[in-house]
């Protein structure tokens, strides 16, 4: 059979700016993953995890709204803002009793001393301190806060953390260990850069096409299901005063979850393109993850239990100590604390901070000096 017509043609479709082009290789890859059976399935248990911290939004708001302990705060609350607004307006010389005055600030103290040990005895207080984790004192001191606001806020910020740290951050693992290794390893072992290079597409493009699959995937198991969490809360407080108390926490989901997506991505990456094999990726990657928590938690407990509990062994047990950043996952919940607003201790995040942004440094360069070694063969 003769073929006719064969060459060059026109192309007639839409071209893409320079910007743009790295969205054609993300929405190719991420055509891919889903391909996969294994990957679907696990995007579905990493959504399962929000119906149970939905429920913890749900008995929160009824143990506050029943709770006569935290009724009983808040009406002696009251009573104390009217008797010092009235002292300071002079009405303490037309009936308002000094002594009186300066006892009901104290009294109010007491009353939350005995609401605070009410709820520690508390189911709730019971379920806070068995998942542990940076800030939960802060969460049981909040409970007896008459501010409403800021006892709601505190609480759904550190709900929503350990709902992206715990479950979510196990999930992001899982699905990046499987999705990541064959993206940069696949295509030099295929000579597919060959291919990719061969167009108008910089390495800038083609690395950051390849982090925005992974990115997509994480962002849609992490930041969808606790911005959806946001809204449940919304949705079961009684009035819309939550929506206000809590209009900045939206945003700050978005924060935490890239506190965690970029560096590991990018992680993920950097494992990817230093071989052609993705079982070697594979298994740098969970190896990095748990060698560094099992090496940090042996020296917790090598601190706990073998020798005396001094002012040092405290700092390391109870703040983390400079061995705590042997494990990038506890690294990443430090900086995730200060940057949901649980935790307000600067002195950890900080380094949290710089070594999560020098990691992500390394490794962009490393993928950058690979793909640049790989286009020059």
């Amino acid at each position: 059979m003769p073929l006719h017509d064969v060459g060059y043609r026109r192309w007639n479709g839409s071209a893409r700016g320079f910007g743009g082009r790295w969205w054609a290789i993300t929405n190719k890859g991420f055509e891919i993953a889903l391909r996969s059976y294994i990957v679907r399935r696990m995007i579905f248990l990493a959504w399962l995890p929000a119906l149970y911290f939905g429920a913890g939004f749900f008995l929160f708001e009824k143990f506050v709204e029943t709770n006569t302990t935290l009724k009983q705060v808040q009406a002696a609350n009251d009573i104390v803002e009217g008797v010092v607004e009235g002292f300071e307006k002079g009405l303490g010389e037309k009936g308002i009793d000094i002594e009186l005055t300066a006892r009901t600030p104290q009294a109010l103290q007491e009353r939350r001393d005995q609401a605070r040990q009410a709820v520690n005895r508390s189911w709730l207080g019971g379920i806070i301190r068995s998942l542990g984790g940076d800030g939960s004192q802060n969460v049981l001191d909040a409970l007896t806060n008459p501010d409403e606001g800021q006892r709601r806020k505190t609480v759904w910020s550190w709900m929503i953390l350990q709902f992206i740290r715990v479950p979510q951050g196990l999930a992001l693992l899982l699905l990046v260990g499987w999705v990541a290794p064959p993206l940069i390893a696949k295509d030099l072992r295929t000579k597919a850069f060959l291919l990719y290079f061969s167009r108008p597409l910089s390495k800038l493009s083609y690395i950051l096409g390849k982090l925005m699959i992974l990115v997509v995937l994480a962002g849609f198991i992490t930041t969808l299901p606790a911005c959806l969490l946001y809204f449940v809360g919304i949705g079961l407080s009684p009035n819309l005063d939550s929506l206000f108390q809590t209009w900045d926490l939206p945003f700050r989901i978005v924060l935490v979850s890239m506190v965690h997506i970029i560096p590991a991505c990018l992680l993920a990456l950097m494992f990817s393109s230093l071989t052609t094999e993705s079982r070697y990726a594979m298994f740098s990657w969970y190896a990095t993850w748990i060698l560094g928590f099992v090496s940090w938690q042996a020296i917790r407990g090598a601190f706990l239990y073998g020798g005396p509990r001094t002012r040092d062994t405290e700092i390391a047990l109870n703040e983390g100590g400079a061995w705590m950043y042997l494990s990038l996952y506890d690294t990443i919940a430090s900086a995730q604390s200060w940057t949901i607003g649980v935790s307000d201790d600067y002195s950890h995040s900080l380094p949290a901070f710089i070594i999560l942004v020098a990691l992500s440094l390394f490794c962009f360069s490393v993928i950058w000096w690979r793909i640049s070694k790989a286009v020059l063969i």
